[in-house]
This record gives structure tokens, C-alpha cells and sequence, in this order.
């Protein structure tokens, strides 16, 4: 099988099991820890008030689950009983797995785009 085949296949299902299974187990490791949302995200969960007017975009992640392709990675985050997709935090450049999160964040918003969906 050539890599084009490959792809294709892999289109079907978008998250690799081991790879969600090692980036969950290193991510609960390091719970809780902070990151941002991104803006445009951010921007929708205030217009939709879901959070306050004003408040930071500056979170903490208390807990973790996997949706499965649905919605990826799911970060419950702290104090506002909002839960979202790994795919719109954005972390520090000192966080310990920042690669791996990046990783699996591009692949993931790749494949959601083969298919004709939004990240």
C-alpha cells in the first residue's frame, strides 16, 4: 500500500488510537495546567455567554475525556463548566508536551478538513 492509500484510509478514522492513548495518559499526568483559547473560539463562547463579558482567555484544564472522532480530546475547563476539543487551547512554549499536543492538534484539523469539516 503507497502512502496516498494510506492516507485515505487513515481519512476514516481521524485520531490514531495509541497516539490519543499516549498523549491522554501524558496530559493527565501534568493535570491541572493552563493554556488559552484560541480567539476566535474564545470570542464565540462569550458572544454565546457561555462565559462572562470580559474574562480571560487564560485556562485551566482540571480534567480530561476522549469523544472519539467526534470532538477528539476533550478538556473540561476549570470554573466556567465549559468543556472543549484539545484543538482550540493554545500552550506555553514551556509545556512539557507541547510537541505532542501540536502533533496531534495539525493532524487532527488536516484530516477534519479532508472530510469538509470545521476543527
Amino acid at each position: 500500500m503507497d502512502t496516498e492509500e494510506e492516507d485515505e484510509e487513515n481519512i476514516a478514522t481521524i485520531d490514531d488510537p495509541f497516539e490519543v492513548e499516549q498523549l491522554m495518559s501524558d496530559l493527565e499526568r501534568a493535570l491541572p495546567f493552563k493554556a488559552t483559547f484560541e480567539e476566535r473560539g474564545w470570542k464565540r463562547l462569550m458572544k454565546e455567554g457561555h462565559v462572562p463579558p470580559g474574562s480571560s482567555a487564560s485556562v485551566f484544564v482540571e480534567k480530561l475525556s476522549y469523544s472519539g472522532d467526534y470532538c477528539g480530546i476533550l478538556c473540561h475547563l476549570a470554573d466556567n463548566a465549559v468543556v472543549c476539543s484539545l484543538t482550540h487551547l493554545r500552550f506555553p512554549s514551556n509545556f512539557p508536551f507541547l510537541r505532542s499536543v501540536t502533533a496531534y492538534q495539525k493532524r487532527r484539523v488536516k484530516k477534519l478538513k479532508r472530510q469538509g469539516k470545521e476543527a
